[in-house]
C-alpha cells in the first residue's frame, strides 16, 4: 500500500536519493524533481500531500518557487530542506509561504518529526 505522495524539489542527486529512501522506508510515495520550474509543472497534474523544497535550486530558487505555488492557491504544506543556517534563514522560508524548516544534513529523526508534524496520521 502506498502512502501519501511527497514531492521533493532537490537538485543534488545524492541528497534526493537519501531522502527518497527514507520516505519509502516510512511508507510514503516520493517523487523527485530538480528545479523549481519542474515543481510548478508537477503540481498542476499531481497534488502531493507534502512538498520538501530545497532553497538553492538552479533557475528559480526554493523561496521563489514557494511563493509561486502559494500564488496559485496551493495549500499543501511546503517544508524547506536547506543547508542555509544563517540568522534569518528560517524566517525567510516561512515568509516565502513555507510551513516548516528542516536544516541539512537531514537526519532520519528530523525527517520523521517533520513528516509527523505536517502529515500527522497519514504517515506510516
Amino acid at each position: 500500500m502506498r502512502g501519501p505522495a511527497v514531492l521533493m524539489v532537490e537538485d543534488d542527486e545524492v541528497t534526493a536519493m537519501a531522502l527518497e529512501a527514507h520516505l519509502r522506508d516510512l511508507g510514503l510515495a516520493p517523487r523527485s524533481v530538480g528545479t523549481g520550474e519542474a515543481a510548478l509543472v508537477v503540481v498542476e497534474t499531481c497534488r502531493p500531500a507534502l512538498i520538501l523544497m530545497d532553497w538553492d535550486l538552479p533557475g528559480i530558487d526554493g523561496l521563489a518557487t514557494a511563493r509561486a505555488l502559494r500564488a496559485t492557491g496551493l495549500d499543501v504544506p511546503i517544508v524547506a530542506v536547506t543547508g542555509k543556517r544563517d540568522p534569518g534563514a528560517e524566517a525567510a522560508c516561512l515568509g516565502a509561504g513555507m510551513d516548516g524548516y528542516l536544516p541539512k544534513p537531514v537526519t532520519r529523526w528530523g525527517l520523521t518529526a517533520t513528516l509527523r508534524r505536517h502529515l500527522g496520521a497519514r504517515t506510516a
